[in-house]
């Protein structure tokens, strides 16, 4: 089984202002005539790692990460405002331009897949093929399914009705309005319970043990508090994307390769959206991970996901990929 790539440091970071009084942080990795490829995190407002940077084989890509507005190093941090799928399309061409790319390898998970899908949409000349892992599509089912009553609630009750207890307006029965008042109180207090609270709803879903809020210093708050709104603010505005979710315009996909990694067991984003999106999707590849949870520190999703980047890596190189676009490959 695959495992990560040695530890990786960055040869040029910094930040890059992109307008609206948002500088975005970036690093970038690996070698510098490799293949060029942009990794999108998830969230939204989570940020990157330095192992993210250890997905890819630094002997063949060049690898650009970067923190999404308000997210992890960027600054000014938690900031939601200027802060929507449409700012962060716009950023991922500035930070193109920036390092004088002309084409490059888009890959993501979670929120960062469904990002990637409206980045390629916006901008297929500009994308050589895209890596996706567990696939979030923003349609209105996929986020009544994080957030309702009758999706992942229904397999973790407890851990649901602690998140709803957290939650200051009670008589509000969206969550995601409720968990928004709440991180966005002027009770600190208040936005420290809804943060932790939401924590442990996603500790729940993606299998992770919950933690106590003895665990977390108060230091550890802050930048909780942070990413909380950023997902918050997202979650109330439907992730900023159409009644179709991350896929308004699928057939602006054709044409380009891409490679589809989603765990059976995820139960963030169940894996009819990765479904879904192979249907619409003629020239990708499913793999669907038998036993294959949601996130990157599952080893048999970290396996897979390295493995799919060497496959596209050999594929624009010219290399003979039996079954990059015409064979689905369910592992176990």
């Amino acid at each position: 089984m695959r495992d990560l790539y040695p530890a990786l440091e960055p040869y040029v970071h910094g930040h890059l202002a992109v307008g609206d009084g948002h500088r975005i942080y970036f690093e970038d990795c690996g070698r510098r005539d490799g293949l060029a490829l942009v990794f999108l995190h998830g969230g939204p407002g989570s940020g990157c790692s330095p192992d993210h940077r250890r997905l890819f084989d630094p002997n063949r890509y060049r690898v650009i990460l970067f923190d999404q507005r308000g997210a992890g190093r960027s600054l000014p941090a938690g900031k939601i405002e200027f802060n929507t799928a449409q700012h962060l399309v716009h950023d991922l061409e500035r930070l193109r331009n920036h390092f004088g790319i002309r084409r490059w390898v888009v890959c993501g998970g979670s929120w960062g897949a469904a990002l990637a899908l409206m980045y390629a949409q916006a901008h297929p000349q500009r994308v050589l093929a895209l890596i996706l892992r567990g696939v979030f599509l923003a349609r209105d089912r996929d986020i009544t399914w994080f957030f309702g009553p009758d999706g992942a609630a229904r397999l973790f009750p407890e851990a649901h009705a602690r998140l709803l207890a957290a939650l200051p307006d009670v008589e509000v029965a969206d969550t995601r309005i409720a968990a928004y008042r709440g991180i966005t109180s002027e009770d600190p207090q208040c936005r420290a319970s809804v943060a932790r609270a939401w924590d442990d709803w996603e500790s729940a879903l993606v299998g992770l043990r919950e933690r106590s809020n003895q665990t977390r210093s108060r230091a550890s708050i802050e930048p909780l508090e942070q990413r909380v709104r950023i997902a918050a603010h997202y979650g109330i505005n439907g992730f900023f994307c159409s009644p179709r979710g991350a896929l308004a315009r699928p057939e602006r996909l054709h044409g380009l390769p891409g490679i589809i990694v989603h765990g059976r067991c995820d139960l963030v984003c169940p894996v009819e959206q990765a479904a879904t999106l192979h249907r619409l999707w003629p020239q990708s590849n499913l793999e669907i991970v038998e036993g294959g949870g949601h996130v990157l520190p599952d080893p048999l999703i970290r396996d897979a996901l390295i493995r799919a980047q060497d496959r596209i890596a050999d594929l624009l190189a010219g290399n003979t990929l039996a079954g990059l676009t015409d064979i689905d490959r369910h592992s176990g």
